[in-house]
């Protein structure tokens, strides 16, 4: 209790040097104190170098309303009584979260101009949450997180809430580009490699040509074949990207089974809302390595192993796969799949 009593005589304290701070500022503004020889009211507007509304929103866009703050200051400060200017730099520090500056800049254009009652409104919206804020502290509590009125606050058409909203969207874009460009590195990397394994290949091929023996043909009929089972694996996953369960459905053989699914039916039963279900769906294949099993009749079967990038949504994996697969009937289908 005595800690509590401590905190709630400095909350107090402050609260109480809030108002009498905030009663100051309204007995400058009656109408009273207007009517005084001394207060001259000077609502001349900003000069052509402080930046309008227009301008502040967009520097809000580009991420730079600290500038605009800075400007806006500047002006400020050689013409205190000029209460549209104070609304504007008011309202900028407002949305850059600095209410402390707000409150301030808005007290001295009163003190010095009380013709404005929008700008004593905004004051007394400052001062309430100052005093949510003080009450909150003195409790040992957080602070509001988002004070009433904050995004109400309004000078002339420019409102704290389109200021944040303008910032907040400059940041995502900023993250956008950000994973697009890396997304681009990634694809064109993806698509250099390729080119230099095609070369190699192609390389690969020139050579054996130019040596013809029996296992040359041998090793280029294995190559060919190793060829043929990871263009279908890539076919497999470009199916699966494009949504297109039947196309997908298709590459799974007729006696397909896993440690989970003893047919190929409940297989595809399981996987159909997993696949059909999604918006989008993207997925990649990598570090392709096949193995070829002989057989009787020749090159029948293969393992394939590969490295899996699965996104969808907000939901990214990678996991290292494992396929057997048969050929029929001139192609290759999956017989069983696993990690």
């Amino acid at each position: 209790m005595t800690g509590l009593n401590r905190r709630y005589r400095a909350w107090l304290a402050r609260a109480l040097g809030i108002a009498l701070s905030f009663g100051f500022v309204m007995g400058v503004a009656t109408p009273s104190s207007a009517a005084t020889p001394s207060a001259t009211p000077q609502n001349s507007g900003p000069s052509s170098s402080t930046p309008d509304n227009l301008s502040i929103m967009l520097m809000a866009r580009e991420g730079q309303l600290e500038r605009a703050a800075e400007q806006l200051r500047a002006e400020f400060d050689n013409d205190r009584a000029n209460l549209a200017l104070a609304n504007r730099l008011a309202i900028t520090y407002a949305a850059l979260g600095r209410i402390e500056d707000s409150r301030e800049v808005l007290e001295t254009a009163l003190a010095s101009n009380s013709a404005s009652a929008k700008t004593f409104q905004n004051l007394k919206v400052l001062a309430g949450i100052q005093f949510a804020r003080s009450y909150a502290q003195a409790l040992g509590q957080p602070a509001p997180p988002n004070p009433q009125g904050l995004d109400a606050l309004d000078g002339d058409g420019l409102q704290v809430g389109a200021l944040k909203q303008q910032l907040a969207a400059y940041e995502q874009a900023k993250i956008k580009a950000e994973a697009d460009r890396l997304a681009a590195e990634r694809l064109g990397a993806q698509q250099l490699a390729a080119e230099r394994l095609a070369a190699e290949r192609l390389a690969a091929r020139q050579q054996a040509a130019e040596r013809p023996s029996a296992e040359g043909a041998a090793r280029a009929k294995e190559e060919a074949t190793a060829r043929a089972v990871e263009t279908m694996l890539m076919q497999w996953a470009k199916a699966w990207s494009s949504v297109d369960f039947e196309r997908y459905a298709g590459f799974y053989d007729v006696s397909f089974s896993n440690d989970r699914f003893t047919t190929r039916a409940d297989w595809l039963a399981f996987r159909k809302p997993r696949v059909v279900g999604k918006s989008s769906i993207r997925v990649e294949l990598s570090e392709v390595e096949v193995q070829l099993k002989k057989s009787s009749q020749g090159l029948t079967r293969a393992k394939a192993r590969f490295s899996q990038r699965y996104e969808s949504g907000r939901l990214r994996l990678i996991a290292r796969k494992e396929m057997v697969l048969i050929y029929r009937g001139n192609q290759w289908f999956i017989q069983s799949e696993g990690n």
